[in-house]
């Protein structure tokens, strides 16, 4: 699998932000995101559908932003699936997201 490198000045210039402006940004995501995907996670284990579309679109709005683009990319097909109530396996999906983080 090829290596994804995550170039956090590249990111924080592309952002107009200083680069430690930026790494408190990105420290705040990684200290957050486990609650982020609990919510998600029992969302689905719960099959609400409003709070699953809600949950992902916050979570994928965050990676987008942060430029995470393989997270990001899942999100998108995860909300899609969602938002279609496609009969698919969310909490696959939802495992790729944090594998990918």
């Amino acid at each position: 699998e090829d290596i994804i490198v995550y170039d956090i000045q590249n990111v924080a210039k592309t952002m107009m932000l200083p680069t430690d402006t930026f790494k408190k940004i990105l420290d705040n995501f990684f200290n957050s995101y486990p609650q982020r995907v609990e919510a998600l996670k029992e969302a689905i284990v719960n099959s609400n559908y409003k709070e699953m579309t809600a949950q992902a679109h916050k979570f994928k709005g965050a990676c987008g932003n942060l430029r995470l683009e393989q997270p990001y990319q899942t999100l998108i097909k995860l909300e899609e699936a969602i938002l279609e109530r496609k009969d698919i396996d969310y909490l696959a999906l939802l495992d790729k997201v944090v594998f990918d983080l």
